[in-house]
């Protein structure tokens, strides 16, 4: 009987909707979906948060029979001394637990999967981009991009996979790419077609008679443009438009947002509902999803707002127009452009006829991301890397 694959997924954590987001959910996603499939999965969650969104996941992934693990606890950004000895943990625990494959889905992830194959506890390594820009701005970004995506890792790694088609272009163009002739994949994301985590029924604002209701999922940060929305809706309470904006997520910029939204006197209209594990059944109370993001990857929340049936409008970036296609799926904006955006959403609360239109396109679309077609990618990926 042919041993079962061996396979370590590293994620940066599993704090999903606050410090962590579609990138670790999807990961998640995968893990189990390649357990139920017959592969030995260990996931590495690198940094710990002690958050129960972190809780939740780490006992739904044990009820598939996941060994999880944390490297490190998170103690802030630059903090080198813990990112080295979070690289170490990794190493310790693969000593006791040697792999056929590990895939990394971000940098540091990377880094300890090149130290793991260096030191052959595993045979193959792949590592999967999920955003447009993987490094931060400054010396230590360009060092990132110089050093790094551009040589060492399309040098040391078996396989890069981009999760959009501009994504895996990019990888393809870097130096280390041409010279060393790898061929990056393209493996886009997906949604699960399991259980959702779903813990007690959490209250929600109730809309008004005649009021419909507009929502922003994610992470609250810089790259997800929340900002330019809020700002929006404030427009369009000068339109007399009759609405409620939910912002559900948590991060970074939360005090930021609603600090501006009472700024703008918009208590009444914009609610903060922070991180939340009912978000598919949050969907069915929703008229209309936005997503206002600067740059994405292949954003699942999409995928997750076209399945439940709920149009969408999205800006003109990376990843996001790979999924909507202006007048056929969806609406799209240029990022940033506040104005545009309330003039879109206004137009898009009229227009029933668009509505019903695109919600019939994007439960199609949905269809072709299930979680099951692209572990099958997936699975034929390692089985490749590990017979080369």
């Amino acid at each position: 009987m042919e041993k079962p694959l061996r396979v370590l997924q590293i994620v940066k954590g599993l704090d999903v909707g606050n410090l962590h987001g579609g990138a670790e959910r999807f990961a998640a996603d995968l893990s189990i979906s390649l357990q139920r499939r017959g592969i030995d999965v260990l996931l590495c969650a690198f940094f710990g948060t002690d958050t129960r969104a972190e809780q939740q996941w780490k006992t739904l992934l044990a009820g598939e029979g996941i060994q999880c693990f944390t490297a490190t606890q998170w103690l802030g950004h630059r903090n080198f001394s813990n990112y080295l000895s979070g690289i170490r943990e990794v190493e310790r625990t693969l000593r006791r637990h040697q792999v056929d494959l590990c895939h990394s889905h971000f940098q540091l992830g990377t880094f300890s999967s090149i130290q793991l194959k260096m030191r052959r506890l595993t045979k193959a390594v792949v590592r999967t981009t999920h955003v447009t820009r993987e490094w931060e701005q400054g010396w230590y970004g360009k060092m990132g991009e110089g050093l790094f995506s551009q040589w060492l890792f399309p040098l040391l790694i078996d396989c890069e996979v981009g999760v959009s088609t501009e994504i895996t272009n990019h990888l393809a163009s870097t130096y280390g790419a041409r010279l060393f002739h790898r061929n990056p994949v393209c493996i886009h994301n997906a949604i699960s077609s399991g259980t959702p985590i779903i813990t007690e029924s959490e209250s929600v604002p109730l809309p008004k008679l005649g009021e419909k209701v507009i929502a922003v999922i994610g992470r609250l940060s810089e790259e997800k443009g929340q900002r330019y929305l809020i700002e929006a809706v404030n427009k369009l309470r000068d339109m007399q438009e009759h609405i409620q904006l939910w912002v559900i997520g948590d991060g970074i910029l939360r005090g930021d947002l609603e600090k501006l939204a009472q700024s703008l006197n918009l208590n009444n209209i914009v609610h903060f509902l922070g991180q939340r594990t009912d978000v598919p059944a949050l969907l069915g109370q929703i008229d209309l999803v936005v997503v206002p993001s600067l740059r994405e990857g292949f954003p699942s929340v999409i995928l997750e707002s076209f399945a439940a049936g709920v149009p969408v409008i999205g800006t003109n970036v990376s990843g996001i127009k790979e999924l909507i296609v202006s007048d056929e799926s969806g609406w799209l904006v240029p990022a940033a452009d506040v104005n545009l955006l309330a003039g879109t959403i206004h137009a898009a609360m009229l227009d029933t006829g668009k509505q019903e239109k695109f919600r019939h396109a994007g439960r199609r679309i949905a269809e072709d991301f299930t979680i099951d077609r692209i572990t099958d990618q997936y699975y034929e990926l390692y089985r490749k890397l590990i017979k080369a």
